[in-house]
């Protein structure tokens, strides 16, 4: 019985042994293709969101919603109208859950508005 037995562990440990590296390559796989970013050009209006202790959030013009991970103080005006380019970070996540996360690599001013209808 006891042979019976140590057979079984040491074939649950070989099959164990075997499968692990297919595991890891599935997860690799996994994890590079998360790091792919998108490359994302917009129109649209920096806002100041009061929820969790305030943020900036990017509102394009096509109703996509932003949280910029590196808006410049100088860019951070509630109702100013801005161009965007950027990639969109998908390997990353934020306190504020409030659109995709955008890495802005370029930003121009077009102007400022006094709607605050989006909050």
């Amino acid at each position: 019985m006891r042979s019976f037995i140590y057979f079984c562990l040491l074939s649950l440990l070989i099959a164990f042994s075997q499968s692990t590296p297919l595991i890891a390559q599935k997860a690799k796989i996994t994890r590079e293709r998360t790091t792919v970013n998108e490359q994302v050009k917009f129109t649209g209006r920096v806002r100041f969101m009061t929820i969790e202790g305030g943020f900036y959030a990017l509102y394009a013009d096509d109703g996509r919603v932003f949280t910029p991970s590196n808006l410049a103080k100088k860019y951070q005006q509630d109702g100013l109208l801005v161009e965007v380019t950027g990639q969109i970070l998908t390997d990353m996540m934020s306190y504020q859950q409030h659109g995709k996360i955008l890495q802005v690599t370029s930003i121009t001013i077009i102007g400022l508005t006094e709607d605050s209808s989006i909050r």
